[in-house]
Formats: structure tokens, C-alpha cells, sequence
């Protein structure tokens, strides 16, 4: 009975464990390098998170005990290892919710495959009743490991097949000599760019195509012109995103764009290219791909973007919001990061030889971008702008440039530190307190990652009220207490779904209706 016990809180935690380490990976779509980046970085740090040092390190005390032949106390230290997993993950439950994989082939694989190791352990080692608290404590602790090894297995059937699928798709796009692509890369607003040309061009048709959501690395985008192209496609445009040198420059061969669009240069995801620099030059991979006769269209407002195109051959369009082009007054978005993006839309758009007439009639019905400065109906009839899609330092900085631009009021700001910033992370976070320093609003920040940063960014008597917060229930509530008509709340980087849902109750069709007055009378950032 008492080995039953056991065994029953073991599987409990290897569960638990499975699940989250399987959608960890799965998040970090089975790479190493963004687990290796996870790691070193303050979200995935044993400062953070030191239950599971301690329980290895009891699972080690119990084999020196079992070396001793001290059994008896090596089964009770596997004992408080699995209690103390089963205490840890019952914590971040709570915190974060429950960590599990989307249903794909892939995790299925993965899950199938660690679930037959799970089971030829436990009938291997703790079927004969030999130390069953200290084996199972030992496999929990080890699981993440061994669902590592499983990862590297399964991936090198799934990086064959991804060639031949490429390969597949690049003997397609050279059928094509008449097809124009577009391709669209940079730190920040590739998707919003993508969207918004698409839109301008009449939506996607037989003869005007662009890749699906979340579809801009080399195998999905394959995937995508096979299931898309035909003789028929005059146009297709491609987002591009990468997480190392060398992965644009492999979508250009695949391919073939002939303007290459570039949004931004950010520190957006700089810890896996290691620095700016490195990260500057793997977005201009799509620059240096272009033909002899292709064109740049290049953000005239970022200085990255602007440095690195000295010198530069090849033809180049500029945009810049600094132009106050009229026509950019068509578009109803919210905010200058998702102006940008309209703009470099409009400067394809015009390069491809589409009108002004018909860019404004089609700016004026503009698609609204989930989770992208998206205007709703919030808590009590006050207004939400939703921009949790993601996170980066341009988004934060123009969400505090937006309320920076609203009347004194009750205000307020909801987000969370940003990731993947490596030696940048609490550079970035000083900027972002000194920025929300002298604000007149309330700021709520989920998650205590780069606190010391923000503290110092935010000086000595801040206008704004900066509360740090961690549980998610705890959060939700207090963010959502005493709305009213006159609240704003901007939704900023990825919270958890209980936040959103206590100050959006209900989302309506129709964005533009409802809305405190006060964002009425700024149709300049709008």
C-alpha cells in the first residue's frame, strides 16, 4: 500500500513534468538554441525557480545514502524529492496556469515516445519494489533530460522530411518566371506589414497570395507556396523571420523575392544572435538576395535600418512617418508602431503600381489584427487596447507613447518583461522604467524578471505607480477593480488569458464603437 502511494505521487509529477517540458519545447518551436537562450535568461533561471536543484540534490543525498546501505533514509530522501516537485509545479499552476502541449504530430511523438520510456523504467527498476520512492524520484528529476534526447531523436526523421518539402517547393517556385515576391522581414511588424498589404491588394485571390499566420521560417513557408501557388499567382508575399544568421537567407533561395521589405532592427530576440550587430546583418540577408533590378523598401525611421543601408547599390524606397503623408489618414490603427506598418504597406503597394485612389479606399477598411493594438470593449464600458500578441521594446515604448498622448486620467498599463534579450535585458528594462517615469498612470507588471532594472530606470519619485504581481487571480482582480467608462487599459506582451478575460468580459464586433472620447480626438495616432 505505502509503494502504491508512492508510486501514484510519482506519476502525478511525471506528468506534470512531461507536460510542461514538452510545451516548453513545443513554445520554442524543438530548438536548442531558444532552450539554451530559456535557460540563461531570468524567466528560466534556478534564481527564479530553485525547487528543482533541490530536489536533484536529494535525489543525490539519497544514492549516497544507498551507497552507505542506509535505505531506509535514501527512501525517505525520494520521498521529499517527489513532494517537493509536486510542491513546485502546484506553485507555478497556480501562478501560470497548467503548461501543456497543442495537440500536433510532432508533440504527439514526443509524448508517445517519453510515455514507453516512462513505463520500461517503472517495469525495469521500480516493478520489483527495489528504493521505488528514490528510482521515481531519480526519473522525475531526469525526465526533462531524457525528453531532451527524445526531442534531438524525433527531429532528425522531422529535418529530413522538412528538405524534401523544401526542395519540393523550391522546384515549384522556379516553374514560376512571371511570379513577383514580396518579402517581408525585421525585428517588429512583419505580420502587421504582411496584413495590411494583402488587404491593399484586394485579399488573397487566384492571382495575390501571402503566407499564413504564423508561417515564416523555411518548411512552413515551403509548405505554404505548395498549398498556395499556381500558374495563376502574380504576387506572393512572404513574411520572413529568423533566429540565427543564415535562416532569411535560405527563404530568399527558396523564395526569390524581388522587393524586400524591411520594418525594423531591433533587439528583439538579440540573446540567440548574440548581439545587434549579428542580428542587423541576418535581417539584411533579404536586402543582399534581391536581383540587380529589385527594390529595397526600407523605415527611413529606424536608425539600425538606415545605418546599415549606406552604401547600398541596389534601389531604394523609403517611407518614413516623419512625411505626414495624407493618405495615411484613410487608416484607423491604433498607435505609430502599427502606422509604421501601414505605411511600408502603402509603399509596396505604390511600387507595384496600385493607385492612391484605390490604396485609400482600401485603408479605409483596414482588417483588425488580433491582439495588435486592438481596440475592445473592456470591464464596465471602459476601453482595452490589447497588444499581447508579443513583446518587444518598440512595442512597450509605443504603448507608453500612446498613453503618454491620451488626457490625464485613469490610465492604465498591464505587462510583462520581455524575453530572449540577452545582454540587453536590463538595459532594455531601465529604458522602459525611465520611459514609464514620469506618466501620471498605474502600471501593473506580471512577473518579477528585470524588476531591479525597471526600479532603477524609474528614479527616485515616479509619477507612475509601478506594482509588481504574481499571481495571475490576484492580478486580474486588482487590474480590473473599479473600471469605469473613463479607464484605459493597454494589454501589453503575453498575460495569461485569466487577466484578459477580467478586463475584456466580452469582445465586440466592431471596434470602433464605444471608445472613450478621448482616443476620438487623436486621429493623428490613430
Amino acid at each position: 500500500m505505502q509503494n502504491a502511494a508512492i508510486i501514484g505521487l510519482a506519476i502525478v509529477d511525471i506528468i506534470l513534468v512531461a507536460l510542461s517540458q514538452i510545451a516548453l519545447w513545443q513554445r520554442k518551436e524543438y530548438r536548442a538554441d531558444r532552450m539554451r537562450e530559456y535557460i540563461d535568461s531570468p524567466e528560466g533561471s534556478l534564481k527564479q525557480h530553485p525547487w528543482p536543484l533541490i530536489a536533484g540534490l536529494l535525489v543525490g543525498m539519497g544514492w549516497m545514502l544507498v551507497l552507505r546501505e542506509n535505505e531506509v533514509a535514501a527512501e525517505y530522501a525520494g520521498l521529499a524529492s517527489l513532494l517537493l516537485i509536486l510542491v513546485g509545479h502546484t506553485v507555478r499552476i497556480r501562478i501560470k496556469g497548467v503548461m501543456r502541449p497543442t495537440l500536433t504530430f510532432r508533440a504527439g511523438i514526443v509524448s508517445l515516445v517519453v510515455c514507453i520510456a516512462c513505463i520500461a523504467w517503472g517495469i525495469y527498476l521500480v516493478i520489483p519494489h527495489i528504493l521505488v520512492a528514490l528510482q521515481m524520484a531519480t526519473l522525475a528529476f531526469f525526465l526533462p533530460v531524457i525528453i531532451a534526447g527524445v526531442v534531438f531523436l524525433v527531429t532528425i526523421p522531422a529535418t529530413l522530411q522538412k528538405k524534401w518539402v523544401i526542395s519540393q517547393a523550391k522546384k515549384l517556385r522556379n516553374s514560376f518566371d512571371t511570379l513577383t515576391v514580396v518579402g517581408i522581414t525585421g525585428s517588429v511588424g512583419k505580420t502587421s506589414t504582411k496584413t495590411y498589404l494583402l488587404h491593399i491588394l484586394g485579399g488573397a485571390s487566384k492571382t495575390v497570395q501571402a503566407t499564413s499566420e504564423h508561417r515564416n521560417s523555411p518548411y512552413v513557408v515551403a509548405l505554404d507556396m505548395l498549398s498556395k501557388l499556381t500558374s495563376k499567382t502574380s504576387t506572393y508575399i512572404a513574411e520572413m523571420g529568423a533566429y540565427k544568421k543564415g535562416e532569411i537567407a535560405e527563404l530568399c533561395q527558396l523564395a526569390q523575392p524581388k522587393i524586400g521589405v524591411l520594418t525594423a532592427i531591433t533587439n528583439q530576440h538579440a540573446a540567440l544572435f548574440g548581439s545587434l550587430e549579428n542580428l542587423a546583418t541576418a535581417k539584411w540577408e533579404l536586402i543582399d538576395a534581391l536581383p540587380t533590378d529589385g527594390i529595397a523598401v526600407l523605415n527611413a525611421d529606424d536608425k539600425n535600418v538606415v545605418k546599415k543601408a549606406k552604401g547600398l547599390k541596389k534601389k531604394v524606397v523609403w517611407y518614413s512617418l516623419k512625411e505626414k503623408n495624407p493618405i495615411l489618414t484613410h487608416a484607423s490603427v491604433i498607435g505609430n508602431g502599427q502606422l509604421s506598418s501601414v505605411f511600408a504597406a502603402v509603399t509596396v503597394a505604390r511600387t507595384l503600381g496600385v493607385s492612391d485612389d484605390v490604396i485609400a479606399k482600401r485603408l479605409a477598411t483596414l482588417p483588425v489584427l488580433s491582439q495588435t493594438m486592438e481596440l475592445k470593449k473592456g470591464k464596465n464600458s471602459s476601453t482595452v487596447i490589447d497588444d499581447s500578441y508579443s513583446a518587444s521594446e518598440a512595442s512597450v515604448m509605443n504603448a507608453i507613447e500612446y498613453l503618454r498622448e491620451l488626457s490625464v486620467g485613469d490610465n492604465r498599463l498591464v505587462m510583462v518583461p520581455i524575453i530572449e534579450l540577452g545582454s540587453e535585458g536590463p538595459a532594455v528594462h531601465k529604458r522602459i522604467g525611465k520611459a514609464l517615469s514620469p506618466l501620471p498612470i498605474q502600471v501593473y507588471i506580471y512577473g518579477d524578471a528585470y524588476r531591479e532594472d525597471i526600479q532603477k530606470g524609474l528614479g527616485v519619485s515616479p509619477a507612475a505607480i509601478v506594482v509588481w504581481m504574481n499571481d495571475p487571480k490576484v492580478t486580474a482582480q486588482q487590474i480590473a477593480k473599479d473600471m469605469a467608462t473613463e479607464t484605459v487599459v493597454v494589454l501589453e506582451g503575453r498575460l495569461p488569458n485569466i487577466i484578459r478575460q477580467a478586463v475584456i468580459p466580452d469582445l465586440i464586433g466592431d471596434p470602433s464603437k464605444e471608445v472613450d472620447s478621448r482616443l476620438r480626438g487623436n486621429d493623428k495616432r490613430l
